[in-house]
C-alpha cells in the first residue's frame, strides 16, 4: 500500500469509488468541496477502485482548485490495486504531483 501523506483532521475522507459510474456524484461532492473550503485535502483512505476516469476527475479537480487560488492534496493510503492501476495506466507521474500538493501558484507544494 502506497501511503500518501498522514491523515488529517481537515482531510475529506472520500467514501466512494471514482469510476466512470460514480463520476456524477463524485464531481458533485468535489464541486461542493471547492465551495466550501480554503483548501482541499482528499483522503483517499477508503477509495477501493479507480479507473481513467477518476484519475481524470482528480487531475480537473486540482487544476480547478487551483485556478481558484485553492492549494489541493491527495492524502491517505491507496491500495495496492489502485497504486497498480496508477503506474500501469501512466498515471504516476501526475498521482505524484497530487500527492505533494499544488498550491495557488501552480507549483508542487
Amino acid at each position: 500500500m502506497m501511503e500518501t501523506e498522514e491523515m488529517q483532521t481537515d482531510s475529506h475522507l472520500f467514501r466512494q469509488e471514482l469510476t466512470l459510474h460514480s463520476i456524477p456524484a463524485a464531481l458533485d461532492e468535489m464541486q461542493m468541496l471547492m465551495d466550501d473550503h480554503n483548501d482541499l485535502r482528499i483522503d483517499l483512505t477508503n477509495v477501493k477502485k479507480i479507473d481513467t476516469c477518476g484519475m481524470q476527475l482528480l487531475l480537473a479537480t486540482g487544476h480547478a482548485a487551483v485556478q481558484k487560488g485553492l492549494a489541493f492534496h491527495l492524502v491517505g493510503t491507496i491500495s495496492k490495486d489502485i497504486e497498480d492501476f496508477i503506474s500501469q495506466a501512466g498515471f504516476s507521474e501526475q498521482f505524484a504531483r497530487m500527492r505533494d500538493g499544488y498550491d495557488s501558484l501552480t507549483q508542487p507544494v
